[in-house]
C-alpha cells in the first residue's frame, strides 16, 4: 500500500509568508521609529528657521529705517501703517501717522522703506483661542516707544514687536542671538512704560520699571531679543530699529 506523499512545498510557502510578514512588521517599525527621530529633528530646525526669519525681518525694519533718516525723514514721521498687521477683530492695527505726507516717509511703501509687512511664520505664533477680539493678532508687528538698559542714550528707543511667540521659537530666537535663557526659559522682562508709536517719540526717564533690561540682566544692552512678559503670560519678541 502507497502511503500519501506529503506537500513539503505547501509547508514552505507557509513559513515564507510568515516570514515575511515578520520583516514587514519589523520594517515598518523601524521606518515609524525613524520618522519619529525625524520630526524631532525637524521640530528644532523649523523653531531655528522661524526664529532666523523673526531676526532677519526686523534686521530689516531697522536698516529700512536708518536709510529713511539718511534721507531726511525725522524720528517723528516714519508710518508703519499697512493692510496686513491686524486686530483680532480684522481692523487695522497701525494707524497712519499724520505727520507723514509722502509715501517717502512710509516703511512699508517702494517709494519709502520698501519692506514687506510679513507675519511671523505660522508655526512661531500661539494659539489665540478666546482672547479678546482687541487684542493685535499673534504673529502680526506693531511699533512701540520705550527704553531698553544700557541702549542709546536716556531717550527711548523705537522698537518693533512681534507679540504672542510660541516658547520654543522665543528660547530659539534667544539661542541664535547668544543670548541666555535663564532656567530653561526666555528672559523674564515686562516692558514698563511705553506708547504705541503714532509720530509723537515721549522722552521717558529712566528708573527702574520705565523700560527692558530693568528685570532681566540679560537683554542689558542688546537690540533684538525675546522675553516673557509676566502681565500677558506670553512671549515677545523684540528689536530695536530706532537707538536714540
Amino acid at each position: 500500500m502507497q502511503r500519501p506523499r506529503i506537500n513539503t512545498q505547501s509547508g514552505s510557502v507557509f513559513f515564507i509568508i510568515l516570514f515575511a510578514i515578520a520583516m514587514f512588521a519589523a520594517l515598518s517599525y523601524a521606518v515609524m521609529d525613524g520618522s519619529r527621530n525625524s520630526a524631532a529633528t525637524l521640530s528644532d530646525d523649523q523653531a531655528r528657521l522661524a526664529a532666523q526669519e523673526l531676526i532677519a525681518f526686523g534686521d530689516s525694519v531697522a536698516k529700512a529705517v536708518q536709510t529713511m533718516r539718511l534721507r531726511g525723514v525725522t524720528e517723528t514721521q516714519f508710518d508703519f501703517s499697512n493692510p496686513v498687521y491686524k486686530l483680532i477683530n480684522g481692523s487695522a492695527r497701525i494707524a497712519a501717522n499724520s505727520s507723514c505726507t509722502s509715501s517717502e516717509c512710509k516703511v512699508f511703501d517702494i517709494a519709502g522703506g520698501r519692506v514687506t509687512a510679513t507675519p511671523a511664520p505660522k508655526s512661531a505664533t500661539v494659539d489665540q483661542g478666546g482672547w479678546s477680539s482687541v487684542l493685535t493678532v499673534s504673529g502680526h508687528a506693531l511699533f512701540r516707544v520705550l527704553q531698553v538698559a544700557n541702549v542709546g542714550t536716556t531717550a527711548p528707543e523705537l522698537m518693533l514687536l512681534f507679540p504672542y511667540i510660541n516658547k520654543s521659537v522665543c528660547m530659539k530666537i534667544n539661542d541664535v542671538l547668544g543670548i541666555t535663557n535663564p532656567s530653561g526659559d526666555a528672559p523674564v522682562d515686562t516692558e514698563g512704560t511705553y506708547v504705541d508709536y503714532s509720530g509723537n517719540i515721549a522722552t521717558f526717564p529712566n528708573p527702574a520699571g520705565f523700560g527692558l533690561g530693568d528685570q532681566s540682566t540679560a537683554i542689558v544692552g542688546k537690540t533684538s531679543f525675546c522675553t516673557y512678559n509676566t502681565s500677558t503670560s506670553a512671549y515677545y519678541f523684540w528689536t530695536v530699529i530706532l537707538t536714540r
